[in-house]
């Protein structure tokens, strides 16, 4: 079978070599057909309520000649819709023709609330309704119609928090209230770990348990110490104890009070010293009993401490001390 030959791209190597002017050229073909495509998924989405309206009408339709037996049996709405249009039904576009026929025909809300709406909020009280097996009298059907018509700022998110609550995991949803999967979570921490921020993410979690920890249910405690249990297993396994040892003797280290130790005198330097400062002091007129009374610590300080080397200010300080408490 002839193949075509396709025309090759440039390398590398030889666009790094062209001038400004010869880049702006072959990049502008790209940077238009990117701007098209934007300004049409833009416009697309604008008119898609308008577009569901439109479909809707012909759900309706569709429905009587069904009944009415002008449509032969078997023959679905995609059928239908198809033979009509020479097209397939989009999907999100059915869904707000679903939203249409199952919110305003019913009259639970009006059309100009249906008008007003996002493509984005309709395509999630399609997905409600269907949850609820098409009753319109189902609580989160009727609280998803509530949302549509008063359209607060975070109704998108209220309308997934309805979808979560109808899937019976209303607790696993991030802060848009958009699902949670476990498989992105997981990819995003393994590509956040190769790019180094590991250690990071371990940060984050202890600082969500130091904060929210205790408004955490016993079960999602116990099961978040069992994890943080198996990560110093794991480390123990990689690089072994004789390493975790040493990191934890490092940390310790590291995380005690700093303490500047003077270098110790001599004791035959230091209590000479301390002997002629207390004596300078005795020399001081004092009464009797008082001369006495400081003399006694000072022997008691010197019986305790003969054995522990200090500096001699440390000593004088606390003759001192004594001189001044007797």
């Amino acid at each position: 079978m002839p193949t075509v030959k396709s025309e090759s791209p440039e390398s590398f190597e030889t666009l790094i070599n062209l001038t400004l002017e010869e880049l702006k050229q072959r990049s502008s073909t790209f940077v238009k057909t990117s701007k098209a495509a934007k300004s049409l998924r833009e416009r697309v989405t604008k008119r898609r309520p308008q577009a569901g309206k439109i479909m809707a009408a012909f759900k309706v339709q569709f429905s009587e000649r069904v009944e009415k037996g002008s449509i032969p049996k078997g023959t679905t709405f995609k059928d239908y819709f198809s033979l009509a249009t020479k097209g397939e039904p989009d999907g999100k576009v059915e869904q707000c023709a679903n939203t249409f026929n199952s919110f305003v025909v019913t009259n639970l809300i009006d059309e100009k609330d249906y008008d007003y709406c996002a493509s984005d909020w309709l395509e999630k009280a399609s997905v409600i309704v269907r949850c609820a097996e098409h009753n319109l009298e189902n609580e989160h059907v009727l609280a998803a119609a509530t949302i549509l018509k008063d359209r607060p700022n975070d109704g998108a998110k209220l309308l997934n928090l309805i979808k979560a609550k109808q899937r019976g995991d209303e607790t696993k949803v991030d802060e848009n209230g958009d699902p949670l999967n476990l498989e992105g979570v997981v990819s995003f921490i393994k590509m956040a770990s190769e790019k180094g921020y590991c250690a990071d993410i371990v940060t984050t979690l202890d600082t969500l348990i130091r904060e929210h920890g205790k408004e955490w249910n016993e079960k999602t405690q116990r099961a978040t110490f069992d994890s943080c249990e198996k990560l110093v297993s794991a480390w123990a396994e990689t690089v072994g104890e004789a390493t975790i040892d040493g990191w934890l003797s490092e940390a310790e280290k590291a995380n005690s009070p700093i303490q500047i130790v003077a270098k110790p005198e001599p004791v035959e330097t230091v209590m000479p010293n301390f002997a002629k400062h207390a004596k300078t002091l005795f020399g001081k007129k004092l009464p009797e009993d008082k001369v006495a009374a400081a003399g006694q610590m000072v022997g008691n300080y010197y019986e305790v401490n003969k054995n522990l080397p200090e500096t001699t200010e440390a000593l004088n300080a606390f003759a001192e001390q004594a001189v001044t408490a007797a």
